[in-house]
């Protein structure tokens, strides 16, 4: 299992494939387990990295900034983490 040490939780993130970059963000509630009947067709174009976003599946949530964790800065700044390989 991969974690990402962002600045105030752990995220979890997995990657798999070949290719060019395709970062997949579920929608907010869901895991990353969303994509599992588009994964193995996309792995052979891209390299995929998927996400559980905070406070969802294997990642954790900081309870005491949970308003601000949804918030698009955070998301933004979460996107550029995964992106920066």
């Amino acid at each position: 299992m991969a974690v990402a040490d962002l600045s105030d939780v752990r995220c979890y993130y997995k990657l798999l494939g070949q290719g060019d970059p395709l970062l997949l963000i579920p929608g907010l509630g869901v895991t990353s387990r969303i994509w599992d009947t588009v994964v193995p067709e996309l792995a052979e174009h891209f390299s995929l990295i998927l996400v559980d976003n905070r406070g969802v599946g294997l990642s954790e949530a900081n309870l005491l900034s949970s308003q601000r964790n949804v918030s698009g800065v955070c998301l933004a700044a979460m996107i550029c983490y995964y992106l920066d390989f």
